[in-house]
């Protein structure tokens, strides 16, 4: 995943900030299955605002907007589990 930490800085500010007025990037962690390279977006990490729902508490899939800039890049969101995505090669 060339140039990863340059591209997540271009991520698609769908969360927000402590002030609740500001948009953020979501957070993204690293490591699937303890591997430590993996970037992972999770409603565990209180990414709530990135996500799309279906009666209003269960995590179905991720924002367009976030799918979209995976794709340019020529990666994709794959999902682990209900609201935990990894970002792997498409």
């Amino acid at each position: 995943m060339k140039y990863l930490k340059a591209r997540l800085a271009k991520i698609p500010k769908t969360e927000y900030g402590e002030d609740y007025i500001t948009s953020v990037a979501p957070i993204i962690t690293f490591g699937l299955n303890g591997d430590g390279k993996t970037p992972v977006l999770s409603t565990e990490n209180g990414n709530v605002c990135s996500f799309e729902y279906i009666m209003t508490d269960y995590p179905v899939d991720l924002k367009q907007e976030l799918h979209d800039w995976a794709k340019q890049y020529g990666w994709r969101w794959e999902c682990e589990h209900h609201g935990t995505y990894y970002l792997t090669e498409a």
